[in-house]
């Protein structure tokens, strides 16, 4: 029962308890709000009158701008997890105050309640939707959020239909009481579903735009495109209009029925039964109307419906006649109009839309309302009522006219759209409850994409149309099946795949012989797509077992075994598994990913193992879909594979797993070698009910970040490299440790703006450095998170004579890296202590390099002059000189260390020569090369001498052309090389190092200019 309800609802697993909360939540607000309001209402209407409502109308315009800035102040200075919880008790509480201040008759209290209905609707539904921002992502947004406002209408039909029936027992003033105790109740409801939330930093006031921006910045792309330009005109028109039927409804109302009671009554069974028919016309009308007539038709019928409406009133006053035209309003803007209004916003860029979407809401929209006031209360003194209905109809023939020109725009913004590559316009992703709403302007500009001459928009218009679920579509797609661009061949039929088109396997078909294999390979994905039972497939398919592309050949491998065993499809994988090059090695696992079978389980955990990262990425992501259960403990090991390519692939597998990896993650945080891709991890996955375990972590780590910032403090001013890299290698520690803690309170706020705040930090502009401390400093959790946040804002101390301490601390430290670096720094101690110490590391230790350090420093240091060959710290200590790595953490100075290896050049030797391809450079340790440019007839120029510290040879391997000049040695020559697999994993891994070859390579740019210059 349950997973058929999740399956109509479109609710996934670990969706169901937040999905729960916010139905309950969006039950209770509006059935609250549709009991209070025709109580405010009819109070209102009985006891001030009216007359006075013009007035008002005037006012509330000018109150939705005032508050719409205030609550956007507020929310961007306040947590919104506080906002959004205090809220509906602060409105109970008002409701409560207010219905004790109207036992007391005063006069003010109605207008002042009437002003307080409209804004407690606005507040309660920013708490709604903010909260269920807060709760799903975007993409759980469009599934998700048509059920939380179909929750809203049935709650709107359920208060209304009830208000009657309340009327009776407890009269119209109390109805005030019923919404107060619905806030109340859905502040329980918020409570818990906090907990499902994440919390939104709040933003540096440095780059946190006010909503007067917002809005300035809306009024400048309002004004740019001709769509929403007449969507503006548009929406001050249906401001006005709106009113122009509220009041002589409201009028109505008052004649009809004597007393207050009554008119809540009528009120509310009237908004009920309007808001459940509109509700159902939404379910089952809609989406047809909008194929039918499109967006635009579906919004110009509403002017429409006012100009016969108000037509109907001038000849007919009666009112029931009023009453229709309302009847017909509400229920077309709840049903129709407002979902078409809001998809015309998906034009909009992203980074645009909500501004524009202020703009227009919160300014021509009320300066209609307020336009509205003015006219009724000039035509009340001035006009027949007739008349003021005749005005109603010539403002909607201004509207229809309004949206006739805005129909012609909006053709033009879809097709600007294609062009632009922007299929979210067309289409959502994933299908929400109530079905896809397919407009019948944005099908015809697709289809006629097509046949545009540019190929990449027919390739998108391909896609685009895979996604419309409308008899149009495939047909397109059939007929286009012989473009003369491969690609657009290509989504062709990724296109019918997802469309289902299995009327078309005949043409698909056909593809199979295709002379570029990347559409033959979408045929056979497509093919089996549609089949559904591929041993029908076989005579089709197994001419392509030997397709010259290892792609084809291992997807109609994979495609032939899912229907069966078969003799020749294991063997095509078993020798593309054993291949050389690893991208075979890629493609096979990358088929047995999207199999999934148990076939490929051996293989796939092997690949785990490879040498080459990218067999271990595609390794980690077949592993996963074959079997998520064991292949957990494996994933985790992968977490702290050296190479962050290959950790980010294993943290995705892991979050493909779910809430069953969770436990087991948070578990490997306390292994050193696995806490940062157990971090990448864990933003993968649902991190509720393990709130405090990542807590702890984040404090003991951020424990440690503050020690060993301690022990960097005694260090920093010391002199001599080993002293240096001692001290920069305990700063080094003590901020990744910082940014560990920092990352684990995020899994629990925002994960994605920490990790943007945390590489900010490494910025060159101190303004953006700033912003990102003030940031993390918003993320709440402050006894953790501001003592780190103050690490980077340490201003350095005056010179400390602590080195010594430092050292005999980290002597004895988890970290093998720092004791090496402690061991070496000792050497420039004469101190009976420290000797002893270095000698039980030399016999004890269990790392290799703290040992050769220790004997270092026993040996009383070495000039690299004169060592025969360099040790490991040796290579570290000089690598720290070179501008190349001067960037790196010294931590990851040992792993380029590591992959170097030695040479030594005699005098006059060719070390690399002019035209050869290189796959090595050189990093100058000792002696001088020169550079020497070999020219006609024999003749041989200088280009540049250089000498120790420096690296040349780059340049070939970067481009991998032939090498530009040769290398001379110039006396004895010692050298560092690095091969160029080895220079790519360093370029790859470290951006820093990136960094520097590039600003080096301008250096050498600029010299080579400068030579060529008489």
């Amino acid at each position: 029962m349950r997973s058929t309800i999740s399956s109509l609802f479109q609710i996934r697993p670990g969706e169901g308890r937040g999905t729960i909360l916010l139905v309950l939540m969006m039950l209770l607000l509006t059935m609250g709000g549709s009991i209070g309001s025709p109580g405010i209402n009819a109070l209102f209407l009985s006891r001030v009158g009216v007359e006075f409502l013009p007035y008002m109308y005037i006012a509330l315009a000018g109150l939705t701008v005032v508050t719409t800035l205030a609550l956007t102040a507020l929310l961007g200075r306040l947590s919104k997890k506080r906002v959004y919880l205090i809220l509906p008790i602060a409105m109970g509480l008002s409701l409560l105050a207010a219905r004790y201040l109207v036992s007391l008759d005063l006069p003010w209290i109605y207008s002042a309640l009437w002003l307080g209905m409209y804004l407690f609707w606005t507040l309660q539904f920013l708490v709604a939707w903010g909260l269920a921002s807060m709760v799903f992502d975007t993409r759980q947004a469009k599934r998700l959020f048509p059920l939380l406002a179909a929750a809203g209408i049935f709650g709107t039909t359920l208060g209304g239909l009830a208000t009657k029936p309340l009327v009776d027992a407890v009269g119209a003033e109390n109805l005030i009481m019923g919404w107060a105790l619905a806030f109340f109740a859905a502040a329980i409801v918020i409570r818990a579903a906090l907990r499902e939330a994440k919390e939104v930093p709040v933003r540096s006031r440095w780059d946190r735009p006010s909503v007067v921006e917002d809005i300035q910045r809306g009024f400048q792309f309002v004004r740019r495109s001709e769509l929403m330009r007449w969507m503006s005109a548009g929406a001050l028109l249906m401001g006005m209009l709106f009113f122009f039927v509220v009041f002589p409804f409201s009028k109505g109302v008052t004649e009809e029925f004597l007393d207050e009671d009554a008119i809540a009554g009528f009120i509310g069974v009237f908004e009920g039964l309007t808001t459940a028919i509109a509700f159902l016309i939404s379910l089952l009308l809609a989406n047809r109307i909008y194929a039918r007539i499109g967006f635009m038709g579906a919004l110009l019928i509403f002017p429409v419906i006012y100009v016969l409406g108000f037509s109907a009133t001038a000849l007919y006053p009666l009112f029931v006649t009023i009453a229709g035209l309302r009847f017909l309003q509400l229920v077309w803007r709840l049903g129709v109009a407002d979902t078409a209004y809001q998809a015309l916003f998906n034009l909009v860029p992203a980074a645009r839309r909500e501004p524009t979407r202020a703009f227009i809401d919160g300014v021509p929209r009320q300066v209609g309302v307020a336009l509205a006031g003015v006219l009724l209360l000039v035509s009340e003194n001035v006009l027949e009522p007739t008349l003021v209905f005749a005005l109603g109809a010539a403002l909607a023939a201004v509207a229809i006219f309004t949206g006739w020109r805005a129909s012609h725009a909006y053709r033009g913004a879809l097709a600007q759209a294609l062009h632009a590559g922007q299929p979210h316009v067309f289409f959502s992703e994933d299908e929400p409850f109530g079905g896809y709403q397919h407009d019948a302007s944005a099908v015809s500009v697709v289809v006629a994409g097509m046949s545009d001459p540019e190929p990449a928009v027919r390739r998108v218009s391909a896609e685009i149309l895979g996604n419309l679920r409308v008899p149009e579509a495939t047909q397109a797609l059939v007929s286009a099946l012989e473009d003369p661009d491969p690609q657009v061949r290509s989504a062709l039929l990724r296109s019918l795949a997802r469309a289902g088109a299995t009327s078309t396997l005949l043409d698909v078909t056909a593809c199979l012989a295709d002379s570029e294999p990347e559409v033959r390979l979408e045929a056979v994905e497509t093919l089996y797509t549609l089949a559904g039972y591929p041993k029908g497939l076989l005579a089709q398919l197994e001419p392509l077992l030997d397709d010259p592309m290892p792609e084809v050949r291992s997807c109609v491998a994979i495609t032939i075994l899912k229907g069966g065993p078969h003799p020749g499809a294991p063997n095509v994988l078993d020798e593309m598994s054993s291949a050389q090059e690893p991208s075979t090695r890629v493609i096979v696992l990358e088929a047995l990913e999207s199999w999934g079978d148990p076939y490929g389980w051996d293989f796939a955990v092997v690949s785990l193992n490879d040498v080459h990262p990218s067999v271990r990425r595609a390794a980690a992501q077949a592993v996963v879909s074959i079997d998520p259960k064991a292949s957990l403990g494996l994933l985790i090991e992968a977490l702290g594979d050296e190479d962050l390519s290959v950790r980010e692939s294993a943290a995705e597998a892991v979050g493909r797993i779910g809430t069953p990896a969770l436990s087991a993650v948070v578990e490997a945080l306390r292994i050193p070698a696995l806490e940062s891709g157990s971090l990448l991890a864990l933003q993968q996955l649902p991190v509720h009910g393990e709130q405090d375990r990542i807590l702890l972590y984040s404090g003991e780590t951020a424990a440690r970040a503050i020690h060993y910032n301690e022990l960097w403090i005694g260090a920093h001013s010391a002199n001599g490299l080993e002293a240096e890299l001692f001290s920069h290698s305990l700063r080094a520690v003590s901020l990744r440790h910082a940014r560990l803690a920092i990352q684990a309170v995020g899994l629990l706020t925002d994960p994605s703006n920490v990790s943007l705040a945390l590489e900010n930090l490494e910025s060159r502009q101190a303004s953006q450095r700033a912003n990102a401390l003030e940031i993390l400093d918003s993320l709440g959790h402050r006894p953790i998170v501001s003592p780190l946040v103050a690490l980077w804002e340490m201003a350095p101390s005056p010179p400390s004579d602590g080195l010594q301490s430092s050292i005999e601390a980290v002597l004895a430290d988890e970290d093998p890296w720092l004791r090496a670096c402690a061991a070496l720094a000792a050497g420039a101690f004469d101190d009976s202590t420290l000797e002893a110490t270095l000698n039980n590391l030399l016999q004890t230790d269990p790392d290799p390099l703290v040992r050769e350090a220790a004997q270092r420093s026993l040996d009383g240091g070495s000039d690299m002059k004169v060592l025969p060959t360099l040790s490991i710290m040796e290579r570290i200590l000089f690598l720290q000189r070179v501008p190349l790595f001067a960037n790196l953490p010294p931590g990851e100075l040992k792993q380029v260390a590591a992959i170097a290896y030695e040479h030594v050049f005699s005098e006059d030797d060719v070390i690399a020569r002019q035209g050869e391809q290189g796959d090595e450079m050189y990093i100058i340790v000792d002696g001088e090369v020169r550079v020497l440019a070999e020219l006609e007839r024999g003749k041989t120029e200088e280009l540049a001498l250089r000498g120790p510290g420096e690296y040349v040879g780059e340049m070939s391997i970067i481009s991998q052309e032939p090498r530009m000049a040769s290398l001379r040695a110039v006396g004895e020559v010692r050298m560092l090389c690095i091969g160029q697999k080895e220079f790519e994993g360093i370029i790859r891994e470290r951006p820093e190092t990136s960094l520097a070859v590039i600003r080096v390579l301008i250096e050498r740019l600029k010299e080579a200019q400068g030579s060529e210059t008489p």
